[in-house]
Protein backbone atom coordinates (compact mmCIF):
# COMPACT_ATOMS: atom_id res chain seq x y z
CA UNK A 1 0.00 0.00 0.00
CA UNK A 2 2.94 2.32 0.66
CA UNK A 3 4.14 1.90 -2.94
CA UNK A 4 0.74 2.98 -4.27
CA UNK A 5 0.66 6.08 -2.07
CA UNK A 6 4.22 7.01 -3.04
CA UNK A 7 3.41 6.64 -6.74
CA UNK A 8 0.30 8.80 -6.41
CA UNK A 9 2.27 11.41 -4.47
CA UNK A 10 4.94 11.47 -7.19
CA UNK A 11 2.25 11.90 -9.81
CA UNK A 12 0.79 14.77 -7.78
CA UNK A 13 4.21 16.45 -7.65
CA UNK A 14 4.67 15.98 -11.39
CA UNK A 15 1.43 17.89 -12.02
CA UNK A 16 3.12 20.96 -10.54
CA UNK A 17 6.20 20.43 -12.70
CA UNK A 18 4.45 20.21 -16.09
CA UNK A 19 5.69 22.91 -18.44
CA UNK A 20 3.62 26.09 -18.42
CA UNK A 21 3.93 26.66 -22.14
CA UNK A 22 2.86 23.19 -23.20
CA UNK A 23 -0.22 22.32 -25.19
CA UNK A 24 -2.70 20.05 -23.45
CA UNK A 25 -2.04 17.23 -25.92
CA UNK A 26 1.51 16.30 -24.79
CA UNK A 27 0.28 16.40 -21.18
CA UNK A 28 -2.58 14.04 -22.03
CA UNK A 29 -0.13 11.75 -23.85
CA UNK A 30 2.13 11.76 -20.80
CA UNK A 31 -0.78 10.65 -18.60
CA UNK A 32 -1.59 7.98 -21.16
CA UNK A 33 1.84 6.45 -20.50
CA UNK A 34 0.81 5.65 -16.92
CA UNK A 35 -2.47 4.15 -18.06
CA UNK A 36 -0.85 2.07 -20.81
CA UNK A 37 1.65 0.62 -18.35
CA UNK A 38 -1.18 -0.55 -16.08
CA UNK A 39 -3.31 -1.80 -18.98
CA UNK A 40 -0.39 -3.96 -20.12
CA UNK A 41 -0.14 -5.47 -16.65
CA UNK A 42 -3.85 -6.31 -16.65
CA UNK A 43 -3.67 -7.91 -20.10
CA UNK A 44 -0.54 -9.97 -19.42
CA UNK A 45 -1.53 -13.53 -18.42
CA UNK A 46 1.92 -14.09 -16.90
CA UNK A 47 1.53 -11.35 -14.27
CA UNK A 48 0.68 -12.63 -10.81
CA UNK A 49 -2.75 -11.75 -9.40
CA UNK A 50 -1.17 -9.99 -6.40
CA UNK A 51 0.57 -7.60 -8.81
CA UNK A 52 -2.72 -7.01 -10.60
CA UNK A 53 -4.43 -6.26 -7.28
CA UNK A 54 -1.82 -3.62 -6.43
CA UNK A 55 -2.08 -2.24 -9.96
CA UNK A 56 -5.82 -1.59 -9.49
CA UNK A 57 -4.90 0.67 -6.56
CA UNK A 58 -2.90 2.81 -8.99
CA UNK A 59 -4.95 2.48 -12.15
CA UNK A 60 -8.32 3.43 -10.65
CA UNK A 61 -7.29 6.79 -9.14
CA UNK A 62 -5.07 7.75 -12.08
CA UNK A 63 -7.72 6.84 -14.64
CA UNK A 64 -10.37 8.70 -12.64
CA UNK A 65 -8.18 11.80 -12.32
CA UNK A 66 -7.30 11.78 -16.00
CA UNK A 67 -10.75 10.94 -17.35
CA UNK A 68 -12.72 13.46 -15.28
CA UNK A 69 -10.29 16.29 -16.03
CA UNK A 70 -10.14 15.33 -19.70
CA UNK A 71 -13.93 15.33 -19.98
CA UNK A 72 -14.38 18.69 -18.30
CA UNK A 73 -11.57 20.50 -20.07
CA UNK A 74 -10.68 18.77 -23.34
CA UNK A 75 -13.88 17.00 -24.42
CA UNK A 76 -16.01 20.06 -23.72
CA UNK A 77 -13.70 21.99 -26.04
CA UNK A 78 -14.00 19.30 -28.71
CA UNK A 79 -17.79 19.38 -28.51
CA UNK A 80 -17.68 23.16 -29.10
CA UNK A 81 -15.35 22.87 -32.12
CA UNK A 82 -16.40 23.74 -35.65
CA UNK A 83 -15.54 20.28 -36.94
CA UNK A 84 -18.34 17.67 -36.86
CA UNK A 85 -15.94 14.73 -36.56
CA UNK A 86 -14.19 16.34 -33.60
CA UNK A 87 -17.54 16.92 -31.86
CA UNK A 88 -18.46 13.26 -32.37
CA UNK A 89 -15.13 12.13 -30.91
CA UNK A 90 -15.78 14.27 -27.84
CA UNK A 91 -19.20 12.66 -27.34
CA UNK A 92 -17.97 9.13 -28.10
CA UNK A 93 -15.06 9.47 -25.70
CA UNK A 94 -17.35 10.58 -22.89
CA UNK A 95 -19.45 7.46 -23.48
CA UNK A 96 -16.34 5.27 -23.37
CA UNK A 97 -15.35 6.87 -20.08
CA UNK A 98 -18.82 6.21 -18.70
CA UNK A 99 -18.51 2.52 -19.59
CA UNK A 100 -15.05 2.38 -17.99
CA UNK A 101 -16.36 4.01 -14.81
CA UNK A 102 -19.19 1.47 -14.69
CA UNK A 103 -16.69 -1.38 -14.93
CA UNK A 104 -14.51 0.21 -12.23
CA UNK A 105 -17.52 0.52 -9.93
CA UNK A 106 -18.39 -3.13 -10.51
CA UNK A 107 -14.79 -4.20 -9.86
CA UNK A 108 -14.63 -2.17 -6.66
CA UNK A 109 -17.88 -3.75 -5.51
CA UNK A 110 -16.21 -7.13 -6.07
CA UNK A 111 -13.31 -6.05 -3.77
CA UNK A 112 -10.76 -6.39 -6.56
CA UNK A 113 -8.38 -4.14 -4.64
CA UNK A 114 -8.03 -6.92 -2.06
CA UNK A 115 -8.94 -10.24 -3.67
CA UNK A 116 -8.77 -11.73 -7.18
CA UNK A 117 -10.99 -14.21 -9.01
CA UNK A 118 -11.64 -15.39 -12.53
CA UNK A 119 -14.68 -13.12 -12.73
CA UNK A 120 -12.54 -10.14 -11.73
CA UNK A 121 -9.85 -11.18 -14.23
CA UNK A 122 -12.39 -11.22 -17.08
CA UNK A 123 -13.88 -7.86 -16.09
CA UNK A 124 -10.45 -6.22 -15.67
CA UNK A 125 -9.41 -7.50 -19.11
CA UNK A 126 -12.56 -5.98 -20.59
CA UNK A 127 -11.77 -2.66 -18.90
CA UNK A 128 -8.13 -2.80 -19.99
CA UNK A 129 -9.05 -3.54 -23.61
CA UNK A 130 -11.57 -0.70 -23.65
CA UNK A 131 -9.02 1.76 -22.24
CA UNK A 132 -6.24 0.52 -24.54
CA UNK A 133 -8.39 1.05 -27.65
CA UNK A 134 -9.67 4.39 -26.33
CA UNK A 135 -6.13 5.71 -25.78
CA UNK A 136 -4.99 4.47 -29.19
CA UNK A 137 -7.86 6.20 -30.98
CA UNK A 138 -7.26 9.44 -29.09
CA UNK A 139 -3.58 9.48 -29.99
CA UNK A 140 -3.94 8.41 -33.63
CA UNK A 141 -7.12 10.24 -34.60
CA UNK A 142 -8.52 12.66 -32.03
CA UNK A 143 -5.34 14.50 -31.05
CA UNK A 144 -4.28 15.19 -34.67
CA UNK A 145 -7.81 16.45 -35.41
CA UNK A 146 -7.71 18.69 -32.35
CA UNK A 147 -4.36 20.12 -33.42
CA UNK A 148 -5.82 20.78 -36.87
CA UNK A 149 -9.06 22.48 -35.80
CA UNK A 150 -8.35 24.02 -32.38
CA UNK A 151 -5.98 27.01 -32.31
CA UNK A 152 -2.62 26.37 -30.62
CA UNK A 153 -3.24 29.26 -28.22
CA UNK A 154 -6.43 27.59 -27.03
CA UNK A 155 -4.67 24.22 -26.59
CA UNK A 156 -2.03 26.03 -24.48
CA UNK A 157 -4.71 27.63 -22.30
CA UNK A 158 -6.43 24.29 -21.76
CA UNK A 159 -3.30 22.74 -20.25
CA UNK A 160 -3.40 24.87 -17.09
CA UNK A 161 -7.09 24.16 -16.55
CA UNK A 162 -6.56 20.46 -17.14
CA UNK A 163 -3.66 20.27 -14.67
CA UNK A 164 -5.68 22.10 -12.00
CA UNK A 165 -8.56 19.64 -12.44
CA UNK A 166 -6.08 16.75 -12.26
CA UNK A 167 -4.76 18.03 -8.94
CA UNK A 168 -8.30 18.35 -7.59
CA UNK A 169 -9.37 14.88 -8.70
CA UNK A 170 -6.16 13.19 -7.61
CA UNK A 171 -6.51 14.70 -4.13
CA UNK A 172 -10.08 13.38 -3.98
CA UNK A 173 -8.91 9.93 -5.06
CA UNK A 174 -6.04 9.91 -2.57
CA UNK A 175 -8.43 10.61 0.27
CA UNK A 176 -10.34 7.49 -0.79
CA UNK A 177 -7.31 5.28 -1.52
CA UNK A 178 -7.93 2.99 1.48
CA UNK A 179 -9.42 -0.24 0.11
CA UNK A 180 -12.74 -1.50 1.44
CA UNK A 181 -12.79 -4.06 4.23
CA UNK A 182 -13.16 -7.68 3.22
CA UNK A 183 -15.39 -9.79 5.38
CA UNK A 184 -14.44 -13.27 6.53
CA UNK A 185 -17.23 -14.70 4.35
CA UNK A 186 -15.74 -12.99 1.28
CA UNK A 187 -12.40 -14.69 1.93
CA UNK A 188 -14.06 -18.05 2.56
CA UNK A 189 -16.11 -17.74 -0.62
CA UNK A 190 -12.98 -16.89 -2.61
CA UNK A 191 -11.04 -19.96 -1.48
CA UNK A 192 -13.84 -22.56 -1.42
Amino acid sequence: MTYEKETLNLLRQSLDEEEDETSIIPILENHHKYLKEYVNIFLNPNIDSSDKISTTRLFFPIFTMHAKAEEEIFYDTLKDANDRELKLYGLKSEDEHAIAFELIDELKAMNCELIWSQEIEVKIQLLATLVKNHLKEEELVMFPLAEKYIPESQLLNLSDDYLEKCKLYLEEEQRGVVPPEVSRSDVITLFY
